[in-house]
Formats: C-alpha cells, structure tokens, sequence
C-alpha cells in the first residue's frame, strides 16, 4: 500500500490466498501507489486485488487472472489528488472475478475484458462519481457477462469506443444506483445511443 515500484512488477502465475493490496494509503501518509507495468497473467489472487488510487503509467496485464473477491480500480471519493490513473492499456481478458469489478472516478484509455466473467457488478460510475476516459477511451466487452451493470446517464460514462459483441447481463443497476434514474427505467433513446457506439 502506498509503494513506488520503478520497474515491472511482475507476478506473473503467482498464487496468493489472500487480498493484494497496491491502493494508495490514504489513512496514515496519504502516500500515493505508482507503478510502471503490472503483470498479473494467470495469477490467483483468493481476496480481493485493490487498486484505489493507483497510478499505473505503463500497461496492466491481468490476462486470465483469477480474483476470488472485488477487483477496485476506482478512485478515493473526496480525495481529488488519488484519483486512479492507468495510462497505459488495461487487460483483463479471459479472466474470473467473483465479486465486483469498480473502476467509478478512474482515469482510463484502454479496458478488456474479453471474455472475462464478473460474478457481481461492473460498477462504471455513480453520481458524481464517473470515470474519464482519454483520448475517447476504448471499452471491449466482448463475451463478458456481469451480474449487474451500474452507471449514471451522464454521457460520458460510457467511451467513444465500446463493443458489446456477445456481452450479458443479469440485471439493470447496482448497489447505490438511483432508482429514479436507473439504467432499467431510461427511455429507448439512450439504448438505441448506447448500442450505436
């Protein structure tokens, strides 16, 4: 927590039974995690993997990790300065996550998941709480399936570049989703909108 790792960190096919933590440290030294390239390929991780507010310049490769918690992605509410930051592409393809996947308030460009399975929800954003994506963004869904979907109807929620080829979901809304303004109750404009991109 709160580390600064100048080169690869590589943990490539690692087995570890409980959580891995590589979130800023955001109680004691406010000390922010920085890291360069990530490789976590065929890992297991028995927790939860948390990246909150993590910066990570270079690319994180999860491909066919398996997570047996949540994977956090997201930034610190009410902390603007540990917003997490992943510059480089994000890979997490043919994975298993079996709690939720939060990426709400993350700077992002790149996401995959291909193929990868969330037992919980792809909480994207929340009020207020939305993450940006640079350069347009890219988010491939191709052959995911989710629980529950759980964003805003802020337009910039959702990138210029989506594929939802094969994509399937459960259920419309998360935990904290706005019952007034629920993705289940938005009209056949913002689908038709959603599905065009």
């Amino acid at each position: 927590t709160g580390a600064k790792v100048a080169g690869m960190l590589n943990m490539s096919s690692a087995n570890i039974g409980q959580s891995v933590l590589m979130a800023s440290d955001f109680t004691l030294t406010e000390q922010r995690s920085e890291l360069d390239e990530v490789v976590l390929r065929g890992a297991t991780v028995g927790g939860l993997l948390d990246l909150s507010g993590a910066k990570v310049a270079g690319t994180l490769d999860m491909d066919s990790v398996n997570i047996g918690q949540h994977l956090f992605m997201r930034s610190i509410p009410a902390r603007p300065t540990q917003q997490a930051e992943f510059d480089g592409d994000v890979r997490l393809t043919f994975a298993a996550v079996g709690g939720s996947l939060d990426c709400r308030g993350a700077e992002l460009s790149s996401l995959d998941l291909t193929g990868t399975s969330i037992g919980g929800e792809l909480r994207l954003a929340s009020p207020s709480f939305s993450p940006q994506w640079t350069g347009g963004g890219k988010l491939v869904l191709r052959n995911v399936s989710v629980d529950a979907i759980q964003d805003t109807e802020e337009k910039t929620v959702w990138p210029a570049v989506l594929e939802l080829d094969g994509f399937i979901y459960r259920r419309l809304g998360g935990l904290g989703a706005d019952g007034e303004a629920g993705i289940a109750r938005r009209g056949s404009r913002w689908f038709i909108d959603w599905l065009a991109k």
